[in-house]
């Protein structure tokens, strides 16, 4: 015999999408831009985790500082002609990844097709701009 027993799960997650700490939350982190902060800690914690034997901080200092100030201007750039915090947090976010993460595909294509076209950077960012004008227009 079978029972038809409510799912405690589902019950849960009702209760939770519509608790009204829930709702602040949701309301706190689409006012606020947090991924300017997280980011650039993510790249910063990568850098230290994988080169932590490399790194004497007195010569990085100034380059962590520009990590974390960098998205903080692009944001104001493009709220000066938005006037959108959302609007201008999704185009920040399009010209950040190429400013992160740009280095790390360039090092990964000249281990595997040294001595090419595909690693210099004017084929990386044009190849940013294309990929970011197919995906706005969809």
């Amino acid at each position: 015999m079978i029972y038809n027993l409510p799912d405690a799960k589902d019950e849960l997650i009702t209760n939770l999408y519509f608790s009204e700490e829930y709702l602040n939350m949701k309301k706190n982190l689409e006012k606020y831009p947090l991924f300017l902060l997280t980011l650039p800690v993510f790249v910063v914690i990568h850098l230290e985790k994988e080169l932590h034997h490399l790194i004497r901080y007195e010569f990085v200092y100034d380059r962590i500082i520009i990590l974390f100030i960098v998205p903080l201007i692009i944001l104001g750039i493009w709220y000066l002609f938005l006037r959108s915090v959302s609007t201008a947090s999704l185009m920040t976010v399009s010209c950040l990844l190429p400013f992160y993460f740009t280095g790390d595909l360039k090092n990964w294509l000249s281990d595997k097709f040294p001595n090419s076209f595909f690693q210099s950077y004017s084929f990386l960012l044009s190849l940013f701009v294309v990929c970011y004008w197919c995906f706005s227009m969809f």
